[in-house]
């Protein structure tokens, strides 16, 4: 089986910070909290961040999109209108039924492309009621795979991301995708 993280590897970009600018150009109030997101993507990206700090900002900004479900439902429809031409298609070629994808982006938000995907199993953030019940981070992925697969081996991961280590161990062959490029690693232990 082969496992694909998401943003950044079938995904030109990170789709949360994608939705969040989105929901930025139909909701001014907003942008009070861009500066913070910016800054804890870049950190996020450059591994400094711990899975507490995460938590908490991604719970806060979970409040944000959901103070009104109905529009976020319109807003979700709308982005994946405007923005699925940013999948990879060279990338989603890889991608088949019995494969899974894995993604710290929240249920709600990779829901609404889940049939573009191919793969069955989407395994990502949980949310209820606008809140974050299991952030799919770090070695949380791990956690969230062995649920789903129990002892399942991991045939070929592919990541964007150091972040995605513990998932790389785990994997017989993992690959680092940068733009539309694919490079195999060497085994990590």
């Amino acid at each position: 089986m082969k496992v694909f993280d998401f943003d950044n590897t079938l995904y030109d970009g990170e789709s949360s910070l994608d939705f969040f600018l989105f929901c930025l150009k139909k909701k001014k109030t907003l942008v009070k909290h861009l500066p913070s997101v910016i800054y804890n993507l870049m950190r996020y990206k450059a591994g400094y961040v711990g899975i507490e700090k995460i938590y908490s900002f991604c719970d806060k900004m979970m409040n944000v999109f959901f103070e009104n479900r109905d529009r976020a439902d319109e807003m979700l429809g709308l982005f994946w209108a405007k923005n699925s031409k940013k999948l990879k298609p060279a990338l989603l070629e890889l991608v088949s039924a019995e494969d899974a994808v894995i993604s710290a982006s929240p249920d709600f938000l990779l829901e609404g492309i889940r049939d573009r995907l191919k793969a069955q199993t989407l395994i990502c953030t949980r949310t209820e009621s606008g809140r974050i019940t299991f952030l799919c981070y770090g070695k949380n992925k791990v956690k969230a795979f062995d649920e789903y697969f129990g002892g399942r081996t991991i045939d070929a991961f592919y990541t964007d991301s150091v972040n995605d280590m513990p998932m790389m161990k785990k994997a017989v062959s993992s690959y680092i995708v940068k733009g539309s490029k694919v490079r195999k690693v060497d085994k990590v232990d």
